[in-house]
């Protein structure tokens, strides 16, 4: 064996085209624990696993290949395994003999490392599958900001809000994911937090959406860049219940004391329309007199609607329900408001899908709400314009409900009155009482309804009130 080959430090073995070993040095012995000499021994014979290729090693020693090389568990005659890297590389002729040179290498403690590694990578995925699946669950918007209030990460309800894919949203500023007042004022506050490193809160208003934010600085990562985090909730719901009782609150406490009044102003005021009766009857025939007692007539007809609304509003909705469809009502109500409607020159364009099923409601009580929306639609829109009326069913918070709409194409409300317009005798109208949409949301409310007013997105106002629609026995689930 020549001496570089005996006193390397690596594995090193000859073998022939059959795969015999010819020669080996001591750190091949050594590493595969030879208890004897290894020349004469089959190389397949310290593989624990079939790995050898006789066809690859043949090319090798006849030169035909320039390397062949495997990865494999190899065994020490101790019957010990281990991983082996095997390389084999041509040697040309030795003593007029064909041999390849192979260098074994121990790959245990690499294997052993990449395992590990592997097992960590799993692991790392695993986890952060299970993160995203967590933070993706949350049903509150979650938004992760960079240093520069950038977004970096959010999850499933937060893209849903955005109403963007992710790609489209990462790397933006706040600011630039809409035009509402939820997305400026969640950009303000992030701007605040950056600035001072304190948490910030807000309550918001956008398009009829009442929303909560919460900024705050989270923990530092890796690089000690500490992110910010937006939580958004959305109140609207609460904050219509909460409206909702301090309106009933206010009605039922302000019904105790209308009503009282109501029914001591009303014996007097039909004794002055008596004595206006008389008076008329006994003047006729003075013209001077006539424009006196038209003007007592028309304020005596004024204070009479405003006892008849008062006592309206006093008195608790106790519906009389019967199974009635939504189309008849407005019906109804369209029929009592002709000659205004006529006076006024207004053209209505009635919209009205096909019933899908009955509503369980006071049809006389219901009718009154209705007339009292169509009314306040007249008193608004300009002469000779459309007003729209829209009956349908719509499924929301995992109920089917029929609603009808009306809107106009007046000057609409103003944006400080909208949260006044339920209040009772509110009004900005010369003449008005201010009792009319009061006893409209009593009415819908009395009968598990919702009421929805305001402006439209094309101008004018919009009154939209909706009734759960009513299941027929026959179609309830058995208990």
């Amino acid at each position: 064996m020549p001496a570089p080959f005996a006193g390397a430090g690596l594995a090193l073995a000859l073998v022939d085209d059959g795969g015999e070993v010819v020669a080996a040095n001591a750190a091949f012995s050594a590493l595969l624990a030879a208890s004897g000499p290894l020349a004469g021994r089959p190389l397949a014979g310290i593989l624990a696993e079939d790995a050898l290729e006789l066809a690859e090693l043949e090319a090798v020693v006849a030169g035909r290949s320039r390397r062949y090389g495997f990865e494999g568990r190899l065994r020490r005659d101790d019957d010990s395994l281990f991983w082996g890297s095997v390389t084999v590389t041509p040697a040309g002729e030795v003593e007029g003999r064909p041999l390849a040179l192979v260098l074994i290498e121990d790959a245990t403690d690499r294997r052993r490392r990449d395992d590990e590694q592997r097992t960590l990578r799993e692991m790392l995925g695993a986890a952060a599958s299970e993160w995203r699946a967590t933070f993706d669950a949350i049903e509150m918007p979650i938004f992760i900001l960079g240093v520069a209030g950038r977004v970096e990460r959010l999850n499933r309800a937060a893209r849903s809000l955005a109403g963007r894919a992710f790609a489209e949203l990462l790397g933006h500023r706040l600011a630039e994911l809409g035009e509402g007042a939820l997305w400026q004022e969640a950009d303000r506050l992030v701007e605040r937090v950056l600035a001072t490193g304190q948490a910030a809160s807000a309550e918001v208003r956008d398009g009829g959406r009442t929303w909560a934010l919460a900024v705050s600085p989270g923990t530092p990562d890796l690089s000690e860049v500490r992110p910010i985090i937006l939580n958004v909730r959305e109140l609207t719901s609460l904050v219509q219940l909460q409206e909702s009782l301090r309106r009933s609150q206010t009605m039922a406490a302000m019904g105790s004391l209308v009503a009282g009044v109501a029914h001591e102003v009303r014996n007097p005021l039909f004794g002055i329309s008596a004595v206006v009766d008389a008076l008329e009857r006994r003047i006729d025939d003075r013209e001077e007199l006539a424009d006196h007692l038209g003007y007592l007539r028309r304020e005596l007809g004024r204070l009479e609607k405003l006892m008849a609304e008062l006592l309206d509003f006093a008195r608790p909705v106790v519906p009389e329900a019967e199974p009635v469809l939504l189309g008849q009502v407005v019906d109804d109500a369209l029929l009592a408001c002709t000659a205004q409607l006529e006076h006024a020159g207004l053209v209505v364009d009635l919209r009205s899908e096909t019933a899908s099923g009955p509503l369980h409601l006071d049809r006389r009580r219901v009718c009154q709400a209705q007339v009292n929306l169509v009314e306040n639609a007249i008193h608004h829109a300009p002469a000779s314009s459309h007003l729209e009326i829209a009956t349908e069913t719509v499924e929301r918070g995992g109920r089917r409900w029929s609603q009808v709409t009306v809107r106009d194409h007046g000057p609409g409300f103003r944006d400080a009155d909208l949260p006044r317009l339920f209040e009772p005798f509110f009004s900005r109208r010369d003449g008005g009482t201010g009792l009319g949409l009061p006893i409209v949301a009593k009415i819908v409310e009395g009968h598990d309804g919702e009421i929805e007013v305001g402006n439209a997105a094309g101008g004018g106002a919009v009154a939209r009130i909706s009734f759960p629609l009513f299941e027929p026995a026959s179609a309830r689930e058995p208990r």
